[in-house]
């Protein structure tokens, strides 16, 4: 098990690729309501494991303002290919799925494993790090997205918790 803490206050400053090639900067996140930022691998028993909810919540925050990026390291060419069609299906059209294929910005957001979750709020400052809920693909506990939801809603609501920023001890598998 790995501790695992943000150690991020505020949203990095960044720029990478989208699936077409065209640049998305931190810049283009700021002003939405919150802006979700999922560190994710296609194929992470893990992210199989909570696609379905995760994608329901990204689809119910959507029409709330809430702008979504998936922040891919996978570096088969072969993946990256079907990767939008797959996630575009599961998250959304508005899902933004961008290339991280050096990691330069999963180290400046400090993760190591994924998925890994991080909501701002519209200023960019960080209201939330951590898990999507209990649930892991060996513990038989249901799939809710309550700690993601809660997260969310917080933002939305722009109280910034401060000090008591909601946090856990990361223990998934990559």
């Amino acid at each position: 098990m790995s501790e695992h803490i943000a150690s991020v206050s505020e949203i990095p400053n960044f720029s990478l690729l989208d699936t077409n090639g065209r640049a998305v900067p931190t810049e283009h996140l700021l002003g939405a309501p919150a802006i979700l930022i999922c560190f994710i691998n296609k194929y992470s028993f893990h992210l199989l494991h909570i696609r379905e909810v995760l994608g329901k919540l990204v689809r119910e925050f959507e029409h709330r303002g809430v702008v979504s990026v998936g922040i891919n390291s996978e570096q088969n060419e072969l993946n990256q290919k079907k990767l939008p069609c797959y996630l575009s299906t599961t998250f959304g059209s508005s899902f933004h799925l961008l290339n991280d294929h050096d990691h330069t910005v999963a180290q400046l957001f400090h993760v190591s494993q994924t998925p890994d979750f991080f909501v701002f709020n519209k200023i960019g400052k960080l209201v939330y790090h951590g898990q999507m809920d209990e649930s892991r693909p060996d513990n038989n506990k249901h799939v809710t997205g309550a700690n993601l939801r809660a997260a969310l809603e917080t933002a939305l609501r722009q109280a910034v918790p401060g000090d008591s920023l909601l946090r856990y001890n990361n223990d998934l598998c990559m």
